[in-house]
């Protein structure tokens, strides 16, 4: 344990926060999660000391937890989802950064989530300026550099084309994501650099952001869809291409849409259900024809 005074008392903040989190965290990995040393407690003890160090079990979890296990514990975590939490995982990732990739998608992956705590799902580019997002993250990550590195204004072109899209097919038919991976990977030379860290963190944010509003509008969209197709007389849709009934009632699908009004936010390229929701759009939009068009 640190010795000094105020390295002790950092260290004994820390872990008051960060051990019920990795005691969660290590429950929900099931096997997969190093053994807790009977000596960490999740509450001090008598003297206010844990009796083992935790230092290295925590360390342990890092280095197996992967960014998709850490990314679905945390957004159903009441105690991890939390700003001090976040804050603490985020600093910790920070000095961490440099061990490997899925540290460093586990750190881009917090700084979206904190921001998320801070300032909500719904931002679009200009609600969200960059000073306002450094604002928020200098104090975990560093400084943003003054002046701008000159590929920052392709990141920022990148996140302005967001604004253009009105179906959540065109951030796949664009390859918004895949893009912003590239350019991430053809300049990030320091892992921790603040301005990266900030910068992309802006960027993936809005992304979520952008991808939250269109999944709904496309949810709304395929629900206003049914009922024009029901005003007609239609009652039953072709829906084995998603997985449903080839001879689908169209009352069936309404559950299940309401069950998607809050979408998953895992990579949605590769989720099945952003998948089932794309195919049903085409299901319904074949059906309405270009009269609704």
């Amino acid at each position: 344990m640190p010795t000094d005074g105020l390295a002790t008392q950092r260290f004994k903040l820390a872990n008051h926060v960060l051990l019920p989190i990795y005691v969660e965290l290590a429950q929900t990995m099931g096997p997969s999660a190093p053994a807790r040393p009977k000596g960490i407690v999740e509450h001090e003890g008598e003297h206010g000391e844990h009796v083992v160090d935790p230092e290295e079990w925590l360390g342990a979890i890092d280095s197996v937890v992967t960014p998709s296990q850490l990314r679905q514990f945390i957004q159903k975590s009441k105690i991890a989802n939390r700003k001090d939490s976040l804050e603490w995982l985020i600093k910790r990732y920070v000095k961490r950064a440099g061990v490997s990739q899925p540290d460093l998608d586990k750190l881009d992956f917090l700084l979206v989530q904190y921001l998320s705590t801070c300032h909500g799902d719904k931002a679009e580019a200009n609600d969200f300026p960059l000073d306002k997002v450094a604002a928020l993250l200098e104090p975990l990550v560093g400084p943003l550099a003054k002046p701008l590195p000159p590929w920052s204004v392709k990141l920022n072109e990148l996140a302005d084309e967001m604004k253009a899209y009105e179906h959540l097919q065109d951030m796949t038919k664009h390859e918004l994501v895949d893009r912003g991976r590239k350019l991430k990977s053809s300049i990030r030379r320091q892992p921790n650099d603040p301005t990266i860290l900030i910068t992309f963190a802006r960027f993936n944010y809005l992304v979520r952001a952008t991808f939250v509003l269109l999944w709904q509008a496309d949810v709304w969209w395929i629900e206003e869809g049914l009922k024009f197709l029901e005003t007609r007389g239609e009652y039953f849709l072709d829906c084995a291409a998603v997985g449903f009934s080839p001879i689908q009632p169209i009352t069936e699908l309404y559950p299940t849409l309401t069950k998607w009004k809050n979408p998953s936010l895992a990579d949605y390229a590769l989720d099945s259900t952003y998948r089932q929701l794309q195919g049903l759009r085409h299901i319904v939009d074949t059906a309405m024809g270009p009269v609704y068009e």
